[in-house]
């Protein structure tokens, strides 16, 4: 019955890694656009086109600009729930503390050998067990690595989890800690 949990809990972190790699993409195209809209403005103006089509051009800019920090807002959003998700299991934290504690090779992916379970789980543990404990310690790999390069292609947004907070290698991010301040 532990298994069931582990797994369903490894499942449901999955999902919420996926969610953020969605978002990131997510954020990431809407930027493009803005980019994209930008220059054919400029263009435009630059061929000196009829105003009304620049006008209607510049208001296709208007709305991706609008899109944008939404992307974000939800991106950090997402960021949060994966960092109180985390939080709240032992094996997670004993996982990412594993994948912090490795050097990541850049082009590596899956040539790297799998995580050993920690003696706790070796001890008394089923064939499916391990299993669950091998696919929590890829996935925190891989959320580990999203992480990082979250941090690389978009440092404006300061997405840092609390849960690599507690190995010292990280910093909380501020944009995250608003609800503190409610509490006061």
């Amino acid at each position: 019955m532990a298994t069931l949990a582990g797994s369903e809990y490894v499942r449901f972190l999955r999902i919420k890694h996926k969610v953020i790699q969605r978002l990131t993409k997510e954020l990431k195209s809407y930027q493009l656009e803005v980019e994209q809209h930008k220059a054919t403005v400029a263009r435009m103006k630059a061929e000196r086109r009829e105003p009304s089509d620049i006008k209607q051009q510049q208001n296709v800019l208007d709305e991706t600009v609008i899109m944008v920090p939404d992307a974000e807002q939800r991106l950090l959003k997402a960021c949060v729930e994966l960092d109180d998700y985390m939080l709240s299991n032992a094996s997670c934290m004993a996982s990412v503390q594993r994948a912090l504690a490795r050097p990541l090779d850049a082009g590596s992916g899956d040539s790297r050998p799998a995580l050993i379970a920690p003696a706790e789980c070796d001890r008394g543990a089923s064939e499916s067990g391990e299993s669950v404990q091998q696919s929590l310690d890829k996935e925190v790999e891989g959320i580990v690595t999203t992480l990082k390069s979250l941090e690389d292609e978009l440092p404006h947004l300061q997405i840092v989890l609390k849960a690599l907070d507690s190995t010292g290698t990280q910093e909380c991010a501020s944009s995250a800690s608003e609800s503190d301040d409610e509490e006061v």
